[in-house]
């Protein structure tokens, strides 16, 4: 995915979680980033699921899960 790309992606996450002001807690995984969100009805899991480099989505109880891959990493640091 090229670095114009990946900027694209975590902008557009980041607003359909509902805002940096949604979000409690986020971390990532290998593979995942992991949003625990302030008011889980703000989540537009739908439309995330659909962003380019996003592979899928679920909920873990109350934290929403972004499945984005090998470059889960670097998504990470451009939405921090």
């Amino acid at each position: 995915m090229a670095k114009k790309n990946l900027e694209e992606t975590a902008e557009k996450i980041l607003r359909l979680i509902g805002g940096p002001e949604n979000v409690s807690i986020f971390t990532h995984c290998v593979t995942r980033l992991r949003f625990t969100v302030k008011d889980m009805g703000l989540v537009q899991s739908d439309a995330i699921g659909r962003t380019p480099g996003v592979i899928g989505t679920q909920w873990l109880g109350e934290q929403f899960q972004v499945i984005i891959g090998s470059d889960v990493d670097q998504v990470y640091r451009k939405i921090c």
